[in-house]
């Protein structure tokens, strides 16, 4: 059938790239609804509109400007999204900074201009502590008496300083902290944790200590926290993802609370990237497990939100 008027867009660029091949460059596409239709010479747009039986004025044309360019949207296969962006708003973001020394400035700011009984901060790179003997120490310096916790990048592991990690070291915990092998130990004292916490049952040591309205944003549960609250994480999450050209991700942490955010954004138009969601499950394979993945899919699906599988820990 032909073009139905409104619903087309004709984008004009001398920048329009269809891969990272220079050679592939067109300067026009054409665009039905949420489908690209045509791409190749603006002459031979033209040509393509009068040939579906529109006129040039029934299409909507875009003129790009020179200085801009036009590329294929890029993809990110696992990122959480709602998460990320919550731990933002909730904490020291360190996503920007370009070293350690950087960091370290940025969080000692950061603490000046909001004092609190606990310095927490998010986004740092593992690679900024490669040299480090100790990276407790490192916080130590900044923070001698007030206990730290820095999620990494990857959330994967905490950094914490030498105040936060003391508690472990009591006679009632030391056993266990000793033992723990995902708790980075000191080359010169195998007792003496050097401050990274890998994975989840060593983060939660450090996490479990820091008061409950205060951690949140080092957590991945914000059951507590008001809707527009949440609804602001998203959106800051969707920002610095559109702001690198992201276009679509499979979010691999997905339960009802942000499936109900993406849902929502959905429905009023304000998705800006098409979402995968892993549907997380501690349940173990139980049937539970398929019984959310089918509320979320028959209750929440939308436009631009669509479950994808179920992710489980074995």
């Amino acid at each position: 059938g032909g073009l139905a008027k409104r619903a087309v867009r004709k984008v004009g660029s001398n920048n329009i790239y269809l891969n990272a091949n220079e050679k592939s460059s067109v300067d026009c596409l054409i665009v039905e609804r949420d489908s690209i239709v045509f791409t190749g010479t603006a002459r031979d747009g033209v040509a393509f509109i009068l040939s579906r039986g529109l006129k040039e004025e029934d299409v909507n044309t875009i003129q790009v400007p020179e200085a801009q360019s036009i590329l294929p949207g890029f993809q990110d296969s696992h990122v959480h999204l709602f998460s990320g962006g919550m731990t933002t708003d909730l904490t020291c973001a360190l996503d920007h900074c370009t070293s350690l020394s950087n960091a370290l400035e940025v969080l000692q700011t950061y603490h000046q201009s909001n004092p609190r009984p606990w310095v927490l901060g998010s986004g740092f790179s593992r690679i900024w502590l490669e040299s480090q003997p100790s990276p407790a120490r490192v916080l130590d310096t900044l923070f001698p008496n007030t206990p730290a916790a820095i999620l990494c990048a990857d959330s994967h592991c905490v950094w914490a300083n030498s105040t936060a990690i003391q508690p472990l070291l009591s006679p009632s915990n030391i056993q266990s902290t000793i033992q723990n092998p995902m708790i980075t130990k000191e080359t010169s004292s195998p007792s003496q944790p050097n401050g990274i916490f890998e994975e989840f049952d060593a983060m939660e040591l450090i996490l479990n200590q820091i008061p409950t309205h205060l951690r949140s944003g080092l957590l991945i549960d914000y059951t507590h926290h008001s809707l527009e609250s949440k609804i602001h994480g998203l959106k800051t999450g969707l920002n610095l993802a559109n702001s690198y050209g992201i276009t679509t991700i499979n979010d691999a942490y997905v339960r009802t609370d942000n499936a109900e955010m993406y849902s929502h954004l959905d429905k009023l138009s304000q998705l800006t990237l098409l979402v995968f969601a892993s549907v997380y499950s501690d349940q173990r394979g139980s049937g539970q497990s398929t019984a959310l993945y089918k509320h979320i899919q028959d209750k929440l699906e939308y436009k631009l939100f669509k479950v994808l599988n179920i992710k489980m820990f074995m």
